[in-house]
Protein backbone atom coordinates (compact mmCIF):
# COMPACT_ATOMS: atom_id res chain seq x y z
CA UNK A 1 0.00 0.00 0.00
CA UNK A 2 1.08 3.54 -0.60
CA UNK A 3 1.54 6.18 2.08
CA UNK A 4 -1.19 8.83 2.08
CA UNK A 5 -0.47 12.06 0.21
CA UNK A 6 -0.03 15.27 2.17
CA UNK A 7 -3.29 17.00 1.34
CA UNK A 8 -5.15 19.26 3.70
CA UNK A 9 -8.39 19.19 1.75
CA UNK A 10 -9.46 15.57 2.13
CA UNK A 11 -9.06 12.55 4.37
CA UNK A 12 -6.28 10.00 3.89
CA UNK A 13 -8.80 7.32 2.91
CA UNK A 14 -10.14 9.53 0.11
CA UNK A 15 -6.59 10.29 -1.05
CA UNK A 16 -5.80 6.58 -1.28
CA UNK A 17 -8.85 6.08 -3.51
CA UNK A 18 -7.80 8.94 -5.81
CA UNK A 19 -4.20 7.72 -6.00
CA UNK A 20 -5.50 4.26 -6.90
CA UNK A 21 -6.20 5.65 -10.38
CA UNK A 22 -2.45 6.27 -10.77
CA UNK A 23 0.40 3.80 -11.24
CA UNK A 24 2.98 3.83 -8.47
CA UNK A 25 6.61 3.86 -9.57
CA UNK A 26 8.25 0.53 -8.70
CA UNK A 27 11.01 1.99 -6.49
CA UNK A 28 10.09 5.63 -5.79
CA UNK A 29 7.27 7.35 -3.92
CA UNK A 30 5.91 8.75 -7.19
CA UNK A 31 2.67 8.22 -9.10
CA UNK A 32 1.77 8.68 -12.77
CA UNK A 33 -1.13 8.31 -15.17
CA UNK A 34 -1.01 8.24 -18.98
CA UNK A 35 -4.16 8.90 -20.97
CA UNK A 36 -5.78 10.56 -23.97
CA UNK A 37 -7.78 13.13 -21.97
CA UNK A 38 -7.08 15.85 -19.44
CA UNK A 39 -7.55 14.80 -15.82
CA UNK A 40 -11.14 15.71 -15.05
CA UNK A 41 -12.38 14.75 -11.61
CA UNK A 42 -16.12 14.45 -11.09
CA UNK A 43 -16.22 17.45 -8.76
CA UNK A 44 -13.92 19.51 -11.06
CA UNK A 45 -11.45 20.00 -8.20
CA UNK A 46 -7.89 18.77 -8.68
CA UNK A 47 -6.30 17.19 -5.63
CA UNK A 48 -3.06 18.83 -4.54
CA UNK A 49 -0.63 16.22 -3.30
CA UNK A 50 1.84 18.32 -1.36
CA UNK A 51 5.34 16.84 -1.20
CA UNK A 52 4.32 13.95 -3.43
CA UNK A 53 5.23 13.42 -7.09
CA UNK A 54 2.02 12.92 -9.09
CA UNK A 55 2.31 13.27 -12.88
CA UNK A 56 -0.38 13.20 -15.57
CA UNK A 57 0.78 12.50 -19.13
CA UNK A 58 -1.86 13.56 -21.63
CA UNK A 59 -1.95 13.64 -25.42
CA UNK A 60 -4.83 15.88 -26.46
CA UNK A 61 -3.30 18.01 -29.20
CA UNK A 62 -3.53 16.73 -32.81
CA UNK A 63 -0.08 16.28 -34.34
CA UNK A 64 -1.03 17.22 -37.90
CA UNK A 65 -0.92 20.86 -38.98
CA UNK A 66 -2.61 20.57 -42.39
CA UNK A 67 -5.32 23.13 -43.13
CA UNK A 68 -8.19 20.78 -42.22
CA UNK A 69 -6.79 20.15 -38.74
CA UNK A 70 -5.82 23.71 -37.78
CA UNK A 71 -9.28 24.54 -36.42
CA UNK A 72 -9.25 21.40 -34.24
CA UNK A 73 -5.71 22.22 -33.12
CA UNK A 74 -6.74 25.75 -32.13
CA UNK A 75 -9.78 24.43 -30.24
CA UNK A 76 -7.66 21.87 -28.35
CA UNK A 77 -5.00 24.48 -27.45
CA UNK A 78 -7.78 26.77 -26.18
CA UNK A 79 -9.34 23.91 -24.17
CA UNK A 80 -5.94 22.97 -22.69
CA UNK A 81 -5.18 26.63 -21.87
CA UNK A 82 -8.47 26.98 -20.02
CA UNK A 83 -7.80 23.73 -18.12
CA UNK A 84 -4.30 24.93 -17.16
CA UNK A 85 -5.62 28.31 -16.00
CA UNK A 86 -8.34 26.62 -13.95
CA UNK A 87 -6.15 24.02 -12.23
CA UNK A 88 -2.75 25.81 -12.18
CA UNK A 89 -0.33 22.87 -12.18
CA UNK A 90 3.16 23.49 -10.84
CA UNK A 91 4.77 22.85 -14.21
CA UNK A 92 3.99 22.01 -17.82
CA UNK A 93 6.08 19.97 -20.27
CA UNK A 94 5.14 20.40 -23.93
CA UNK A 95 6.41 17.86 -26.45
CA UNK A 96 5.75 17.89 -30.19
CA UNK A 97 7.58 17.63 -33.47
CA UNK A 98 10.49 20.06 -33.53
CA UNK A 99 8.82 22.05 -36.33
CA UNK A 100 5.69 22.57 -34.17
CA UNK A 101 6.80 22.65 -30.53
CA UNK A 102 7.97 26.27 -30.34
CA UNK A 103 4.68 27.65 -31.69
CA UNK A 104 2.67 25.30 -29.45
CA UNK A 105 4.79 26.15 -26.40
CA UNK A 106 4.51 29.88 -27.09
CA UNK A 107 0.73 29.69 -27.54
CA UNK A 108 0.31 27.81 -24.26
CA UNK A 109 2.63 30.19 -22.39
CA UNK A 110 0.90 33.28 -23.79
CA UNK A 111 -2.51 31.88 -22.85
CA UNK A 112 -1.56 30.65 -19.37
CA UNK A 113 1.60 32.45 -18.14
CA UNK A 114 2.58 29.34 -16.20
CA UNK A 115 5.92 30.02 -14.55
CA UNK A 116 7.49 26.65 -15.39
CA UNK A 117 6.95 25.64 -19.00
CA UNK A 118 9.43 23.26 -20.62
CA UNK A 119 9.39 22.36 -24.31
CA UNK A 120 10.96 19.40 -26.07
CA UNK A 121 11.09 17.55 -29.34
CA UNK A 122 9.60 14.18 -30.12
CA UNK A 123 11.39 13.63 -33.43
CA UNK A 124 14.99 14.90 -33.05
CA UNK A 125 17.66 13.05 -31.09
CA UNK A 126 19.71 16.20 -30.52
CA UNK A 127 16.63 17.97 -29.06
CA UNK A 128 15.23 15.57 -26.47
CA UNK A 129 11.70 15.50 -25.01
CA UNK A 130 10.82 17.81 -22.14
CA UNK A 131 10.27 16.27 -18.73
CA UNK A 132 8.83 17.71 -15.56
CA UNK A 133 8.03 16.87 -11.96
Amino acid sequence: TSPPPYSSSSSNKDDDVVLATYTKHSTKDAYFRIGPALPSPENDEMEEYWRKVVVDVTNTIPSSTDANKRNKLNMEVDKLSKWLNRHQPISLAVNAKRSQVFDLGRDLFENTSLVVTTIGSTDKEDAPPAMTC
